[in-house]
């Protein structure tokens, strides 16, 4: 299986021509490369109004999915799993990996830190590692 474009896109709509009245919709990357053309909604025979609100969604769902790898995408259209679940997850995963971090530099600080430093950093470090086994119980997403 290829890969897909990284990254967001962009929604372009305007008159081909100045002489002409056609109004055509293009989707480009962030490069300014195109990704569809407008021949791409050439001969839709649906009304102007549809063809570039289609076209604008498309965009936007593209963009509201970056960083959702294909095989999670497919399992949300098969019925498996649900876009706010996915994002859960993924938002749930980062926040563990930024508590690790942090319980990592606090520990360290907190063998640095002179005396007087060193009240309040143990309780937070007890509290960040409970709510880190409580997630890593439930198993990674």
């Amino acid at each position: 299986m290829s890969e897909h474009t990284k990254g967001r896109l962009r929604h372009y709509h305007g008159k081909l021509r100045p002489e002409f009245p056609t109004v055509i919709h293009e989707i480009y990357d962030m490069t300014g490369t195109s990704i569809v053309k407008w021949g791409g909604f050439d001969g839709v025979d649906l009304p102007k109004k549809i063809i570039a609100a289609n076209a604008r969604r498309l965009v936007a769902c593209w963009n509201a999915c970056n960083g959702l790898s294909t095989t999670t995408l497919e399992s949300v259209i098969e019925g498996k799993e649900s876009i706010d679940y996915v994002t859960v997850k993924r938002d749930r995963d980062e926040l563990i990996e930024a508590l690790h971090s942090l319980a990592d530099e606090m520990a360290d600080s907190n063998r640095e830190s002179p005396q007087s430093m060193r009240g309040s950093i143990p309780g937070w470090i007890k509290t960040i590692h409970a709510l880190l086994a409580k997630h890593a119980q439930k198993g990674p997403a």
